[in-house]
């Protein structure tokens, strides 16, 4: 009876090395997958934090990749040394059931022991699959025995994760697995060492950008506030998180922090590590409640509060803000433009003069005025900048004639309180409105301002700093009533307002006087007044603990102002030839000059203006004292015609101060000395002045004192002689009656078709202008024309006013 040997089926258990491998390759695949979530995270947080950040989280996370590697690799190692030997056939059994080795035997040796067949046992698989191979003498026997063991394997029960095959797989199996295991180890070695080296480029460049913004390298304090960032980071990655959550975590440290404490308008506040000096944050990630960093400090900053600091608490966070551009980093900036003439603003930029203004105007300023401009600029360098050469005219005679400032130049009004330092500065802005007559309408007819703008207009700024409201309000209601404010911008903070508002008023007045510079004009500022500034400036300083130096004011006050009035300037014609003249104004106490902040701002300016209050209590004003005045680079720029004139004019006066003591002697006096004071008691008639004065009349009026046309003119009467003589209709009279003798008959049809046909005063301020009076006298005839008014005056006018004087005097005796 032929025997039919075929091999036992076997089944087929997933094995503890199959199991093993599928782990570490579940383990490959999460630790790439954390890799590539760990490199995507940190990108889409370098951009978040700073550089110095990004070089410890380089650090942790290449760390991090450095261990999982080392596991991979002692992993593979093993499974590797597993496969040199072979397995245990106990281990591919299942642990709930108690089955033997007999079961899987036939049927004649069940009853035996099963242990001595086990070292003829072959491994004929990869791990996953065996068989067992008997000798001959257990392969023979009968067709029944061998029907009696296909029967028994048919009884056997399994669980039916265990699969029944016959091992048809070839013996060189498992070596070719083994060569795929040992390629997917190479791809990931590969793989490991790529992102390894992307990692070493990123930490190289964080280390750069770290030299460039030259950030503080203290390793303790960065490791200490840089451990909390890179562990909750490294959290994220293991947890296999895309997107981590930014907001109220501490990797928001950098531009994330918290109030420690709040005193007298100071927020000390942690965090905040990228913050830098003069930044504007908000608290509470409300836009309206704003504060300025004025301190940094290792661990804490220091915010001067701009809103009522009562709004926020301890606790609160406080937040960077972004700017226009969406940088990180906002630093204080005002709206600039041409849409800004007319209106009364604050420091932040907020219309207060909303009721005089047209809708027009207000959609014009806060839709179309789109361009802001940094309230902290740098001064222009001596490149570009020019000499100052162009005449800048105030309307005050004296000034013009004896103390000329030019465009771009810095002219200090000093004195004391109450003595017209602010009635000089508002006379210089409504002397403009004959070079701006053109923007004087537009504004009223809600038509766009920038149609009517041309080179030679002059835009004004008044810059208040800690007035009072009554006074802000006196000088909108001048400038309204004269028309000026279409041409002017008011920048204002009151008595009433922060420390800090007062102190960047006049920064947000020169950033708008900045913006038409640029543009090619000539502009001109009032920093009323700067003593303020610098009291406002004291306050926060000593608020923020900071050594005090001379009469309390910190040690950068000068820089402060110097590097206010540094930025008006002329610039050269590549930049556009336009200027900034500032008229920065100081008030002293009891007269003093010689205090800390006056000598520091005379020391920066280009010449100062002395009012002085004696002068001022006698009714002389504007009082200008001549002696303590001076004017360093106007000179140059002053017009060639007044020049001639005010030379013996200047003589004239300094004569009569050395003199005019001698007026309140009884005794007789020399006729020359009596005929010096008189003259300058005459000229200090015509130096009083309530309006501004067009420059044809003062070409006239120091022409005229000067060549002694008024000597036989009473002092009490100078100015009412040059009333009638700037009268339109009584020179007109004058020109008709005198028939002068013009050397050219042309000239005389001219000059009486033009009196006739535009106003007098613009004809003599255009020829005063362009011609020397040297060669205008003669054309003009100005000196047969005066001399023969001055002799009409004197025979007619002055004894009539003499008796009327002399009746006036009788009825209050």
């Amino acid at each position: 009876m032929s025997t039919r040997e075929r091999k036992p089926r076997t089944r087929r258990a997933k094995s503890n090395s199959e199991i093993n491998i599928n782990n570490n390759l579940n383990v490959s695949s999460s630790i790439q997958s954390q890799i590539e979530a760990s490199h995507i995270q940190f990108d889409d947080t370098s951009n978040l934090f700073n550089e110095k950040a990004c070089s410890y989280l380089n650090e942790q996370t290449l760390n991090f990749l450095k261990q999982a590697g080392r596991q991979q690799n002692e992993e593979l190692e093993r499974l590797m040394n597993e496969f040199e030997f072979e397995y245990d056939a106990s281990d591919y059994l299942p642990e709930d059931e108690e089955d033997t080795y007999a079961d899987y035997l036939p049927i004649e040796y069940e009853n035996e022991n099963a242990n001595e067949y086990e070292n003829e046992y072959e491994y004929e698989g990869e791990g996953e699959e065996f068989d067992f191979e008997f000798d001959d003498e257990g392969s023979e026997g009968s067709e029944d025995e061998e029907d009696e063991e296909e029967d028994l394997f048919d009884d056997i029960d399994l669980p039916e994760e265990y699969e029944y095959e016959y091992i048809t797989e070839p013996e060189d199996e498992f070596e070719n697995e083994y060569e795929e295991l040992e390629k997917v180890y190479e791809e990931l070695e590969k793989e490991y060492e790529e992102l390894a080296n992307e990692y070493e480029e990123l930490e190289e460049t964080t280390t750069r950008n770290l030299v460039s913004h030259h950030l503080d390298e203290d390793e303790n304090i960065a490791s200490m506030s840089m451990q909390h960032v890179t562990n909750d980071v490294l959290t994220d990655l293991e947890a296999g998180y895309s997107n981590t959550s930014i907001a109220g975590s501490p990797l928001e440290s950098v531009n994330y922090g918290k109030v420690l404490s709040i005193k007298d308008g100071v927020v000390h506040a942690s965090g905040l590590e990228t913050v830098c000096f003069g930044e504007l944050v908000c608290f509470n990630n409300q836009k309206d409640i704003l504060g300025l960093v004025l301190t940094l400090r290792r661990k804490t900053v220091e915010i001067v509060m701009l809103s009522n600091e009562k709004t926020i608490q301890i606790g609160d966070s406080i937040y960077r803000m972004e700017d226009n551009s969406g940088n990180m980093g906002c630093f204080p900036t005002v709206k600039v433009g041409y849409e800004v003439l007319g209106k009364h603003i604050n420091v932040f930029g907020h219309v207060l003069n909303e009721e005089d203004l047209s809708t027009h105007d207000l959609l014009s300023y806060y839709y179309l005025t789109n361009e802001t401009r940094s309230v902290f600029k740098k001064a222009p360098g001596i490149i570009s900048r020019e000499p100052v050469t162009y005449p800048f005219y105030t309307g005050i005679q004296l000034i013009d004639a004896f103390f000329p400032i030019g465009c771009g130049q810095r002219e200090l009004l000093i004195g004391d309180k109450f003595t017209g330092k602010t009635t000089m500065a508002i006379t210089a802005i409504l002397n403009q409105k004959e070079t701006n007559k053109e923007l004087i309408y537009p504004i009223h007819h809600d038509e766009r301002l920038t149609n009517f703008i041309k080179k030679e207009h002059v835009f004004c700024i008044y810059a208040g700093i800690g007035q009072r409201r009554s006074s802000i309000l006196r000088v909108y209601n001048v400038l309204k009533k004269e028309n000026a404010m279409n041409y002017t911008c008011i920048v204002s903070s009151t008595s009433s307002c922060k420390a800090a508002l007062q102190y960047l008023t006049p920064y947000v007045g020169t950033a708008i006087g900045e913006y038409f510079m640029e543009k090619g004009h000539n502009a001109f500022i009032v920093y009323d007044d700067l003593t303020n500034h610098a009291v406002a400036y004291r306050q926060m300083a000593l608020l923020l603990r900071r050594p005090p130096g001379r009469e309390a004011f910190p040690g950068d006050i000068f820089y402060i102002h110097s590097s206010l009035l540094e930025r008006s300037a002329q610039m050269n014609k590549n930049l556009g030839g336009g200027s900034l003249t500032s008229f920065p104004i100081i008030e002293t106490q009891c007269g003093d000059v010689s205090s800390y902040i006056p000598t520091n701002v005379i020391s920066i300016t280009d010449g100062q203006i002395y009012l002085d209050s004696n002068l001022f209590n006698k009714g002389i004003r504007p009082a200008i004292h001549v002696g303590l005045s001076v004017s360093r680079v106007g000179s140059s720029a002053q017009n060639v015609s007044i020049k001639s004139v005010s030379r013996k004019l200047k003589i004239q006066m300094s004569d009569f101060n050395k003199l005019v003591g001698s007026t309140s002697i009884n005794t007789d006096v020399d006729p020359a000395l009596a005929n010096i004071i008189s003259i300058g008691l005459r000229l200090r008639e015509i130096f009083k002045q309530r309006n501004p004065r067009p420059f044809y009349q003062q070409i006239m009026i120091g022409y005229s004192s000067a060549a002694g046309f008024t000597n036989k003119i009473s002092p009490h009467f100078i100015t009412l002689y040059y009333k009638l003589l700037f009268n339109q209709a009584f020179t007109r009279q004058l020109i008709s009656k005198f028939e002068l003798n013009f050397k050219q008959k042309e000239l005389l049809y001219v000059c009486e078709y033009l009196a006739r046909v535009h106003p007098f005063n613009n004809l003599y301020d255009f020829y005063f202008k362009v011609f020397p009076i040297e060669k205008l006298k003669d054309i003009l005839q100005f000196d047969y024309f005066l001399s023969r008014y001055s002799k009409i005056f004197f025979a007619q006018f002055q004894p009539r006013l003499d008796k009327f004087l002399k009746r006036k005097k009788a009825l209050f005796v």
